[in-house]
């Protein structure tokens, strides 16, 4: 084996013709992902630096200017950097300047095959060497135990006040008003969620939520349980940021099931109702076809194909 010198080799290169290398261009291939396809196929996806951008861009555009990433920020994400959305939002995390970490249920390889993601898993952030979370981004299964575990403490801790503290909050919801510093929260939802959340039930502002389809009967429960703003996002194996997403300050509900019968108005209302997905993200171009324009005129909401192309 022969060893050289790096002395010796910048020695040699410092004399030889100079080298420019080629200037990067926006649609040239910088990485590349593999994803399984709805058939169990391996399928590769090449992402060039332009849908690495325009993911980012995206990812920043979930929250509204009043409340933007900020190099005051700590992003935790569900999302294994392996896939396109998971490198965007490390990559959104590095243009910002945040402290980053991800969770144990998104390493590639470990020790242990157990990756549920519930609450245990959302708490693995606090192994890190990182100030408390503030923005999390996660999959529906870990805003469902989280919202389940938060409401159970609320109860275990007292009924009454839970019932009635759940009341006062969905009717401000119902109004539009979403806040964490109501008498309510300070008589019950606040010890709660320091029970549950630790030091991030005073630091988590937002919650960004994608990678499955999300349950009608979590979203109303969440934001009484969290009291933050949440964003629903549809997110693509082939697209780096968001394809559909909602507004996080979006509070309205659509009928989507009947009422169920024996229920209490509350339940009825709180659980028959969602939040829509929102509209397609600013890194595609999409366009609903096969509408038809008289029903449309008439009140119908407009159905059809939805084709996108990412950007």
């Amino acid at each position: 084996m022969k060893f050289l010198k790096w002395e010796d080799i910048e020695h040699q290169g410092a004399q030889l013709e100079q080298v420019i290398p080629p200037t990067p261009k926006p649609q040239d291939v910088f990485t590349v992902t593999f994803f399984s396809s709805s058939d169990g196929q391996l399928r590769g996806n090449s992402l060039t630096h332009e849908n690495i951008t325009a993911g980012v861009t995206s990812t920043r555009a979930l929250l509204p200017l009043s409340g933007a990433i900020s190099p005051l920020d700590t992003i935790v994400s569900a999302h294994t950097m392996s896939t396109a959305f998971g490198r965007a939002v490390a990559y959104t995390a590095l243009f910002e300047g945040t402290n980053f970490a991800t969770l144990k249920s998104s390493q590639f390889f470990g020790a242990s095959t157990d990756a549920s993601a519930d609450l245990a898993d959302l708490k693995s952030a606090e192994s890190y060497s990182i100030p408390s979370p503030t923005l999390l981004f996660v999959k529906p299964t870990h805003l469902t135990s989280l919202t389940t575990s938060i409401l159970n403490e609320a109860k275990r801790s007292s009924f009454i006040l839970h019932s009635l503290a759940w009341r006062h909050k969905f009717s401000a919801i119902i109004d539009g008003f979403l806040t964490k510093q109501s008498l309510w929260d300070r008589l019950i939802f606040d010890d709660a969620r320091a029970k549950i959340m630790g030091k991030g039930a005073g630091t988590v502002r937002g919650v960004i939520v994608s990678g499955g389809p999300l349950e009608s009967s979590v979203l109303t429960p969440a934001r009484i349980a969290l009291s933050v703003p949440l964003v629903n996002a549809h997110i693509h194996p082939v697209v780096a940021g968001p394809v559909l997403a909602s507004h996080p300050l979006d509070l309205q509900t659509f009928p989507v099931t009947p009422a169920t019968p024996g229920s209490s108005a509350t339940d009825n209302f709180a659980f028959a109702y969602q939040a829509p997905i929102g509209p397609p993200s600013i890194n595609i171009e999409a366009k609903l076809t096969g509408v038809d324009d008289t029903a449309v005129e008439n009140g119908a909401d407009p159905i059809g194909a939805l084709f996108r192309t990412r950007a």
